[in-house]
């Protein structure tokens, strides 16, 4: 998927602006775009006090909860995306992020900004990068691509923003009571798929803790690991180290 939107990015004259696939032309004009948007809304916000930055977030959260519903509320109607109501809580890794970001914000809890930043930024990113089955090679200006790119491109955002705007300070302290959180978070989830199965006879698939759902990386671990939940543990190495050294680095330095 990845080749097939450089491929289409490189030779110019097979691009389809209407189509929005990893990489292409278009995807650029989105990432663009979400740039722009960091920058306008951190040069609002980076003079408020922190009474203000939180009625902000507040604000943000409350479109994004807005455009979440309008956008579940699309693909339960469209024809063309095979889902349910029972697959589409805010149960996802990515709207998890998203809130316990803002209620990490509003509570000041570090452990709860660190998640909203860090996994917040990396799901939704991965999100956009290897789009999960539906939502590959779809046009840009229908109803699933909008809200899709665009809840992603909130959850980014916001996970910018929270700490542009200096209400998060990262700290390694905060990396293993994140990975916890996280831990614990993707334990209930699989335990709310079994439920849901159990009860509704549908495969909700919150955390991807029973189907890769198209996502090469997990798809992988998924053949080497073929059982439900314990095959994503082992990506608790390398973002746990990865993590550590993004923190490291982005750490506020003592003067002097």
């Amino acid at each position: 998927m990845l080749l097939t939107g450089f491929t289409d990015m490189i030779f110019c004259g097979g691009i389809d602006l209407m189509i929005i696939n990893p990489l292409n032309l278009t995807w650029f004009i989105y990432m663009g775009f979400l740039v722009a948007l960091t920058v306008v809304l951190y040069t609002f916000g980076k003079n408020k006090d922190e009474k203000r930055k939180k009625g902000f977030f507040s604000v943000f959260f409350a479109i994004a909860c807005v455009f979440y519903i309008w956008y579940k509320a699309l693909l339960l109607k469209d024809p063309g995306y095979d889902t349910s109501i029972w697959k589409e809580l805010p149960l996802a890794l990515c709207q998890v992020a998203f809130i316990y970001g803002y209620a990490g914000v509003m509570k000041k809890s570090n452990v709860l900004m660190c998640f909203g930043v860090y996994v917040g930024f990396l799901c939704a990113l991965m999100a956009v990068v290897m789009p999960v089955d539906g939502f590959y090679g779809i046009p840009f200006f229908e109803g699933r691509s909008i809200g899709f790119y665009g809840y992603h491109g909130m959850v980014i955002v916001q996970s910018v923003l929270v700490y542009m705007l200096g209400l998060y300070k990262p700290n390694r302290r905060h990396l293993p009571g994140m990975l916890i959180v996280l831990g614990a978070s993707a334990l209930i989830a699989h335990g709310l798929n079994l439920l849901i199965k159990a009860t509704t006879g549908i495969a909700a698939n919150y955390f991807f803790t029973v189907d890769p759902e198209g996502n090469p990386v997990l798809a992988l671990l998924r053949g080497i690991i073929p059982v439900d939940y314990v095959y994503l543990l082992p990506l608790f190495i390398p973002l746990g180290i990865v993590l550590y050294f993004v923190i490291l680095l982005m750490e506020p330095r003592e003067k002097g």
